[in-house]
């Protein structure tokens, strides 16, 4: 079973790990970002899911609740 492409030597062996990802081939570490809270809502704009706090992370706009 091959594992995932390794951006450091270019072959499919990236497996999963305890932390993330790592390589057999070369060592190469991708570790996860585990004090993310999910995805966010996602943009109208860039289309991202990077809204948090009315606010998209990826382009910047500012989200405005309208009265209802």
């Amino acid at each position: 079973m091959a594992g995932k492409i390794c951006p450091g030597c270019g072959k499919a062996n990236l497996f999963k790990s305890n932390d993330g990802r790592e390589c057999t081939n070369c060592g190469f570490k991708v570790i996860e970002n585990t004090g993310s809270k999910g995805k966010g809502k996602e943009c109208v704009i860039c289309g991202r899911a990077r809204v948090f706090n009315n606010k998209c992370l990826e382009c910047g706009a500012k989200y405005i609740p309208g009265k209802k």
